[in-house]
């Protein structure tokens, strides 16, 4: 690895125009080099070495495909790094282009590999489709990010890729919905393109897709925080899981599902912004109600818009920097005593549904009970009240009581549960 990172240092240029390929063959994958047949009476040693030398050009033949793998498609998609990578969890999927002002790229990656351990690396694998008209700004910052990711790169986890600009849908005369000024279709219209291409290229590289932007802040082990969500979801049919309230920020999706989103992203690239057709998507695929988990993972950092250079301030005021002190909150039914005010339900509460539960005339005795289909060791209980903002042995149920009465009417604004691990 030190002498690939420093070719890989001394030879970006090559390396990124697939001139250059760097391959290993894993030691388990050679034939004994013990108690060789000493032919010519060479050394032991000899023989073991020239033994060892043969086999430098075996992986071609009986390893291609399989163990080794070298990649440099042409079209439509160029990679341009030299080695792809199949994780078995999760991609994690941004396009870049050029801004008028900020960079925020090299930090967003570096967010992603700081805040995860070495365990969630080998997990995960990122692709970053370089979707600038400009060539030569495409290169220049493949080259940059070669160098200061090189460890990655070299180990697959990072991809960069390139759909060529002929690829692309006509541009002009494009549908001015919504009276938007011709620049600002153009540019949201190209943006379509270049997520459909980078999801086309990622549909078989893991088994989630996690769709963000290249100017972001990651919550520590936020792939292991995703995992746990999945598990609060197992048996559902989401088509959308979130991660955050901004735009394109932290949506998961089924790797399965992205071939599809990316033809739908193609055939209406010109009616709506990006975001927009992401919603008629998950409502297409009959998940009605948007499931968003909190705290948020993912933190809008760039201060200048990708389009125009324009300010833009936008927070997501949910971010958690700590993604591991997520609740399990285990599967459950929930009951209450109280009226139930419209459609504010119990289960707004407690799942990862927009909204919370809002009880009518609140009196002492009220009850809201959580019922869990299997009993849970409960770790911890937090239950957050108001229109703003464990024990020793297994729980069957966690029952808040009202102990007094009160004139106004009761809003819970989520209840969130830990349990101990295998329960």
């Amino acid at each position: 690895m030190r002498v690939a990172a420093n070719i890989a240092h001394k030879f970006a240029h090559h390396i990124l125009l697939g001139r250059l390929l760097l391959i290993h063959a894993p030691h388990e994958f050679y034939p004994t080099l013990k108690g060789l047949k000493r032919n010519y009476n060479d050394p032991e040693e000899r023989v073991r070495f020239r033994s060892k030398q043969n086999l430098f050009a075996a992986p071609s033949l009986w390893l291609a495909g399989e163990n080794l793998t070298v990649v440099h498609p042409r079209s439509p998609l160029t990679l341009l790094t030299p080695t792809l990578c199949l994780a078995e969890f999760l991609a994690v999927g941004l396009a870049s282009v050029r801004r008028p002002r900020g960079y925020y790229l090299p930090a967003t990656l570096q967010s992603l590999f700081k805040q995860s351990t070495e365990e969630e690396l080998q997990e995960m694998v990122v692709v970053v489709h370089l979707a600038d008209a400009d060539p030569r700004w495409n290169m220049r910052v493949a080259a940059n990010i070669a160098h200061k990711f090189a460890h990655h790169i070299l180990l697959g986890r990072l991809l960069l890729i390139h759909a060529p600009h002929e690829f692309y849908p006509t541009l002009k005369g494009l549908k001015r919905n919504y009276n938007d000024p011709e620049e600002r279709v153009r540019f949201r219209s190209k943006q379509n393109v270049d997520y459909a291409f980078l999801l086309a290229f990622a549909a078989n590289l893991s088994s989630y897709y996690l769709m963000i932007e290249d100017d972001v802040w990651c919550a520590k082990s936020f792939l292991t925080a995703i995992r746990k969500a999945l598990a609060s979801q197992e048996g559902s049919n989401w088509a959308t899981l979130e991660f955050s309230k901004l735009g394109y920020i932290g949506k998961l999706y089924r790797s399965s599902d992205l071939p599809r989103l990316a033809r739908f992203l193609l055939l209406f690239y010109q009616e709506m912004p990006c975001d927009w057709l992401l919603v008629h998507f998950r409502l297409l695929l009959t998940q009605k109600d948007v499931i968003r988990f909190k705290p948020s993972l993912f933190q809008h950092m760039g201060l200048y818009s990708s389009f125009q250079g324009t300010v833009n301030r936008l927070e997501d005021d949910e971010f958690q920097a700590d993604a591991l002190d997520l609740p399990d909150n285990p599967p459950a039914a929930l009951f209450t005593s109280m009226s139930v005010f419209e459609n504010y339900e119990p289960l707004k509460a407690y799942s990862t549904a927009e909204g919370y539960f809002w009880g009518k005339d609140p009196a002492a005795g009220s009850v809201f009970s959580i019922v869990f289909q299997q009993p849970a060791r409960v770790t911890r209980v937090r239950v957050r009240t108001g229109s703003d903002g464990g024990t020793p042995g297994p729980v069957e149920c966690v029952r808040i009581r009202v102990t007094r009465d009160q004139s106004e009417w009761l809003i819970i604004q989520s209840i969130d549960i830990w349990t101990a691990a295998g329960t």
